[in-house]
């Protein structure tokens, strides 16, 4: 009995090794598969780096964006050939920003046809290109306008997200509103997916010394939303300005971030770029892709990415004509996930959101070509906020009443110590507390109602409205002083539309974001510094009131400084 017992006992013994064998065999082939499909999946949206890097990307999305300077004139050149030639281009920046593992990149506001455009409508006819309806793949259409198809396929091949403002053509003969000429054209922002799919088209509504150009009956609301739970707004320029279609992204349909190309024309003290993509980012709480048009010698430049309150990631305000072929500026931003449109919740009051972060990123260059425009200051009234003492001031300004401007006050808290002598060769910044309410003149072109109220670096003048108050000039010295506090704070929610929190140094950024703190609720707003600052330009609220808007101005337009 033994013996049969033993006999048996090894065809059972094969058959377990069998079976353990064969069960490896399965096991590795599935790993086989997962490491496939895994590689697969890395190669449709390639983000490089080692595990932890992959696992980061769960947790933020990497944006590019583009300080661009626009070849070419199609005044006098073939308007095709330019627009040729630049599309080259931003295939190139496409390919750098895929191999840092970008998820998306912005181009600027006309930096396919420049800004130089013709003045008719007839000549501007050759500059402009039909766009087709969301859901349509240019690069697998072969009527598609070959910009369009070379965009779509480069974007396919970078696998990545693209916005572009491109000029549009929408042939409209026989339809109600068409122009006598048989077609509408707008400046259009176009979205791209990552396989080249247009996935949203934005015709900018607030448009700003655009001859020829028409607008929607209504500003479009126009959002996409991405692979990685976030849902993107499109903005183009002067929109940053004005209510809609901002608010109704914003509060309505809840994005995320928002994809802006730009020609921002720099005004000081208030209005240079940076400091108005930082400002908008805190306000609105989201975050803020901005690609800016680089023609510093017409006022043209600034670029940034901004974290959802007004963080600058990385930021560029070049002051020199000497980017050449572009800047490429890249940063990975935390994600927001938007909540589906269907449940989206009812807006409630926001609470005080604090500006914080451990590092600012920036890239600056020598000064010498931006050309900076000035407002004009002397309506506001204005207190010099001396040296050596601290300042708790309340200024309020008598809105002039022919507009419906009504009084503002704010209050303004300082503490200024000049703790040395500037050099001979440099004369001292003086700091002023200013304020303003009524309408202003956007170079002649239009006018805003707009409260501001804010500390401001002025050169010599004890007055707001002197030549060198609000200005950024080499002959003068801001780090001599130093701003141990300063906050600026008032009620904006009555008589407002919305505000922004606007900073700005001496390298024309924003305020550090770890030295900055902004707050708002219903009622009211404050921006301050929590820790000492040396080359503070600006400190202010900025607020529109777009009811006034189209009314005559107090006084002259911004000047080119």
């Amino acid at each position: 009995m033994h013996g049969a017992a033993g006999e048996d006992s090894v065809p059972i013994t094969r058959h377990i090794v069998k079976m353990a064998i064969l069960l490896n065999v399965v096991l590795w082939a599935i790993a086989v598969v997962l490491i496939v499909y895994e590689v697969g999946l890395i190669q449709a949206y390639p983000a490089g780096g080692d595990e932890s890097q992959q696992g980061d990307r769960r947790m933020q999305y990497v944006a590019a964006v583009v300080e661009y300077p626009a070849l070419g004139d199609p005044t006098k050149e073939d308007p095709q050939l330019v627009i040729g030639a630049n599309c080259e281009r931003y295939i190139r920046f496409m390919r750098q920003a895929r191999d840092q593992s970008a998820d998306i990149i912005v181009f600027p506001e006309c930096g396919l046809t420049s800004m130089n455009l013709p003045p008719t409508r007839e000549q501007l006819r050759k500059v402009l290109t039909p766009i087709p309806e969301p859901q349509n793949n240019p690069c697998d259409d072969d009527s598609a306008a070959q910009v369009l198809r070379n965009l779509s396929c480069a974007t396919r091949e970078a696998r990545m997200y693209t916005v572009i403002n491109i000029a549009e053509i929408e042939e409209c003969a026989n339809r109600t509103g068409c122009p006598d000429d048989g077609a509408l054209f707008y400046n259009t922002d176009v979205a791209f997916d990552r396989n080249g799919t247009i996935v949203a088209k934005y015709r900018k509504y607030n448009l700003f010394v655009e001859p020829g150009f028409n607008v929607t009956e209504m500003p479009e609301a126009v959002t996409f939303d991405t692979d990685w739970g976030g849902r993107v707004g499109l903005l183009t320029c002067q929109d940053f300005l004005y209510q809609e279609p901002a608010r109704t992204l914003v509060e309505d349909l809840h994005v995320t971030d928002i994809a802006y190309p730009v020609a921002w024309f720099n005004e000081l003290p208030f209005l240079v770029a940076t400091s108005v993509q930082a400002g908008w980012s805190a306000a609105r709480r989201v975050s803020v892709l901005a690609s800016g048009l680089h023609r510093p010698r017409a006022g043209n430049a600034g670029s940034g990415v901004y974290q959802a309150g007004g963080r600058p990631l990385v930021a560029a305000l070049p002051t020199a004509d000497n980017v050449g072929a572009g800047q490429l500026l890249i940063a990975p931003v935390p994600i927001t996930r938007a909540p589906p449109l269907e449940t989206r919740p009812t807006a409630a009051p926001p609470a005080p959101l604090p500006v914080r972060a451990s590092h600012i990123h920036v890239k600056t260059s020598e000064a010498g070509d931006l050309l900076l425009y000035q407002d004009y200051l002397a309506p506001y009234h204005a207190v010099e906020l001396l040296p050596g003492a601290k300042h708790a001031v309340r200024i309020c300004h008598a809105g002039d009443a022919s507009v419906g401007a009504a009084t503002f006050c704010c209050d303004v808290d300082a503490e200024i110590d000049l703790s040395t002598p500037p050099p001979s060769s440099l004369l001292p910044y003086r700091y002023m507390a200013g304020i303003f309410s009524g309408v202003r003149n956007f170079g002649g072109v239009k006018t805003a109602g707009i409260k501001v109220c804010g500390i401001m670096a002025c050169g010599g003048e004890t007055d707001a409205g002197g030549e060198m108050c609000g200005l950024w000039n080499t002959s003068l010295s801001a780090a001599t002083a130093t701003l141990h506090r300063a906050i600026v704070a008032a009620n904006l929610t009555a008589s407002t539309t919305f505000h922004l929190p606007i900073s700005l140094t001496g390298e024309l950024l924003p305020v550090a974001a770890d030295k900055l703190r902004y707050n708002a609720d219903w009622h009211g707003a404050s921006v301050q510094i929590e820790s000492p600052v040396t080359d503070l330009l600006v400190l202010a609220l900025w607020a529109r009131d777009t009811t006034l808007d189209g009314d005559q101005p107090l006084g002259a337009s911004a000047t080119a400084a």
